[in-house]
């Protein structure tokens, strides 16, 4: 398997995105539920790009039944930078499941 410059800068995106959720979900400074809500729109993010970068390299041509995991977690993103924006706004913002019917 050979890396290309495109190839290496696409590692780094997703290195830098997983890097930052991480960072946002341990950190215990702000908001603790907007970081958190962040923290996954950017994971959700980095594995969708980690999908694509293995379905570039025909990583699944070995192991089909592995193949497009993260067609359904690209739904995430809508709902996740939404309540994200609504934690931002509002001071009295609580994360419960009726939020999570209401999109």
């Amino acid at each position: 398997m050979s890396f290309s410059l495109s190839d290496l800068f696409f590692v780094l995106v997703i290195f830098q995105l997983v890097f930052i959720s991480v960072f946002l979900f341990t950190n215990r400074k702000g908001k603790k539920l907007s970081n958190g809500l962040l923290g996954s729109f950017f994971l959700v993010i980095g594995l969708n790009l980690i999908d694509n970068f293995l379905l570039l390299k025909n990583y699944y041509f070995s192991y089909p039944s592995l193949a497009l995991w993260s067609l359904w977690i690209i739904l995430l993103l809508g709902p996740l930078i939404y309540l994200y924006t609504q934690s931002v706004l509002f001071k009295d913002f609580i994360m419960t499941s009726r939020k999570w019917i209401q999109i």
